[in-house]
């Protein structure tokens, strides 16, 4: 746009600008908590989705005393090249990239208090990814490099890959986008699924652990 600085805006921008800030309005309301630890042992949630908006993680710590707590969360712009693909390729391979990206979250907070989380878990959504981190069978390059550098984390900080349904997954509110005033009522995004911190009520798993998993880093959620 070859415009002086003091130019106006044609209409059609300016209600595009409207849309965006209401979207917005609100967005101070949110509080979260910045002492997350206090010194006891807990465990650790990573939830990836991924849409063609953007790639979307939240984390999540779980204390021994059942309290679940929203850590951190990011998102990141899909990149336009991995639009262009087919649909039955692009978004098994976009989630693959949610994936990943959990997994370096994970490995970052891992590393920054390493005594603190007595087993750590990444959820996500899509079941072709995880196929493709358990058989490594693709034939795929692109897909090779990433499930080698996921299993390369997995093996080092002992995580643990679970599916999740996509209305348990508060990654999606960050993938897909929402306004602030959802953000502010809802209770999946600020303190994650209810069954973090309740063992009853946690969903079936149809999505295997290897044998290495299992003995290796059981999952343990933690009792209230």
């Amino acid at each position: 746009m070859d415009q002086s600085w003091d130019f106006r805006l044609r209409e059609e921008l300016i209600r595009e600008l409207g849309a965006i800030l209401k979207i917005y309005m609100g967005l101070e309301n949110i509080k979260v908590p910045r002492n997350a630890h206090q010194g006891h042992q807990a465990a650790l949630h990573v939830f990836a989705d991924a849409s063609k908006q953007a790639f979307g993680v939240a984390s999540y710590m779980v204390t021994i005393e059942g309290k679940c707590q929203l850590l951190t969360a990011m998102a990141r712009v899909t990149p336009k090249r991995m639009l262009e693909l087919d649909e039955s390729q692009s978004i098994p391979k976009l989630v693959l990239n949610a994936l990943l990206f959990g997994c370096r979250l994970a490995q970052y907070l891992i590393e920054l208090r390493p005594e603190t989380y007595v087993s750590t878990t990444v959820w996500f959504d899509a079941s072709t990814a995880l196929q493709w981190v358990h058989s490594r069978q693709s034939t795929s390059p692109y897909v090779l490099n990433r499930v080698e550098e996921i299993n390369r984390i997995r093996l080092k900080c002992l995580l643990l890959l679970k599916h999740v349904p996509t209305s348990c997954n508060p990654a999606d509110l960050a993938s897909r986008g929402v306004a602030a005033k959802v953000v502010l009522k809802s209770n999946l995004w600020l303190h994650g699924p209810a069954w973090l911190i309740d063992v009853s009520a946690c969903p079936n798993q149809s999505i295997f652990p290897t044998e290495w998993e299992i003995k290796a880093c059981p999952i343990r959620l933690l009792p209230p």
